[in-house]
């Protein structure tokens, strides 16, 4: 197949010392090419950088001419804070830009506040996607908000994994997302958010009338913030189509209290709800389905999805990560047999060790043993149709536990790397306490 036409070719220098030949009257400036199967990302993101852009936009300028571009793809190319100055220098004037794509392009807050600055001055951009350039709360605020305020053509922006957390995510619930005429999908996924940014959501989704699409999965949005998202939801008059909130540690009250809103009449214009690894605990989403008219979790047909309307509209939600009907309950039973003891006892880690929870989701045996200094029991857990057993060492609440590594099944010590405290906690909070 012949290569097309260059209808007008400059070169420009790559940061590996060689030069490329550029086609600037064509419509697409797309420098993510993967065309060759041996082509990495990572050969990618070393070959355009930022002398790359201001070559580029020097050589329009020499032969005086203006940048016409209709897509502009630098996805994966390390262009950094210098790179995005001069695309806001070389863009200024372009008139016809309609998509920009910018993920993973190594700049930091004052790239993303002159990416800011430049969609301001573009009449026609509809799509922008910034995702993964980390700038923190200082990268959006300022001029990056006044930039997208300003603009009025902007349909869906993509601010995800900037680590902008809630004072970032604030200052765009508080500027551009109140008033933005056109802006249908935000995606601020993994950004660190937690339930402080939720009053002003609720705000500008009481105000906006343009947004279809919110995803804001990835985030620590808890319990506390699901439900206070309800209200902003119910002031927003039915006109969100589309909310992402998977992965946000709500747990069972904000599930449910999403899902409620979901059926009711305040929420009958979303087609689509992911609350999928909320830690919805098996007991939990049984609950739920039963009080959205679903048949148990073990006989259902359509898994994870929940279809309304002729399916027409969905609710996805699951069970806690790692949990079957059987092992559920399983884990269940070994939190209520500590708690059931006569002194309250918890879980301890050995420098630290498999969790109780982990043992009782794919075990069948719980018997209590002795073990351990005193007053300190043990329980032994053995896995079915495997040579592992693990045991777990408790104490009373408020003393501690004798150090000492842990085997699992004759196979010696857990190394500590394997395992994260913090996220035992987190995931197992029946047991882990």
């Amino acid at each position: 197949m012949a290569a097309a036409a260059v209808a007008n070719p400059v070169s420009v220098p790559t940061t590996i010392g060689t030069r490329e030949v550029i086609d600037v009257a064509a419509p697409t400036l797309n420098w993510q090419k993967l065309e060759n199967p041996q082509v990495s990302i990572q050969n990618c993101s070393l070959k355009y950088g930022p002398q790359a852009i201001r070559s580029l936009f020097e050589k329009l300028t020499d032969q005086g001419l203006e940048s016409t571009y209709v897509e502009i793809n630098l996805s994966d190319n390390k262009i950094e804070d210098e790179g995005a100055k001069c695309l806001e220098q070389g863009l200024a004037a372009n008139k016809s830009l309609k998509t920009l794509l910018m993920p993973r392009a190594g700049f930091g807050a004052e790239g993303v506040t002159a990416i800011g600055r430049l969609i301001g001055t573009l009449p026609a951009i509809e799509t922008a996607i910034l995702s993964s350039n980390v700038c923190d709360a200082e990268g959006v605020t300022g001029d990056f908000c006044k930039g997208i305020t300003k603009n009025k053509s902007l349909r869906s922006l993509c601010l995800a994994a900037m680590r902008m957390k809630s004072e970032g995510a604030n200052q765009i619930f508080e500027g551009p997302l109140m008033v933005h005429p056109k802006l249908e999908h935000l995606s601020l996924t993994y950004n660190r958010l937690t339930a402080s940014c939720v009053e002003s959501l609720n705000k500008a989704l009481a105000k906006n009338k343009a947004l279809r699409y919110l995803d804001l999965c990835g985030n620590d949005l808890a319990a506390e913030g699901a439900v206070k998202l309800v209200e902003g939801l119910k002031a927003n008059g039915n006109r969100l189509q589309k909310l992402g909130l998977a992965q946000n540690l709500i747990r069972l009250k904000g599930t449910k209290a999403l899902a409620e809103h979901f059926i009711s009449k305040d929420g009958k214009s979303l087609d689509f709800c992911d609350l999928r690894h909320n830690q919805t605990t098996f007991r939990g989403v049984e609950e739920l389905r039963k009080t959205l008219g679903k048949e148990p979790l073990e006989e259902a047909k359509e898994g994870w999805i929940m279809c309304f309307d002729n399916s027409n509209r969905q609710l996805l939600i699951n069970a806690f990560r790692g949990q079957s009907p059987a092992t559920g309950r399983l884990a269940a039973t070994l939190g209520e047999f500590l708690a059931g003891r006569r002194e309250a006892h918890r879980p301890a880690f050995h420098e630290p060790a498999l969790p109780a929870w982990i043992s009782a989701a794919f075990g069948r045996s719980i018997t209590p043993g002795a073990g351990g200094p005193p007053p300190a029991r043990a329980v032994f857990v053995a896995l079915p149709n495997t040579s592992l057993s693990f045991s777990v060492l408790t104490c009373p609440r408020g003393r501690a536990p004798a150090r000492g590594p842990l085997s699992a099944g004759g196979a010696g010590p857990v190394p500590e790397a394997q395992v994260d405290r913090a996220f035992l906690r987190r995931r197992a909070p029946r047991v882990c306490m």
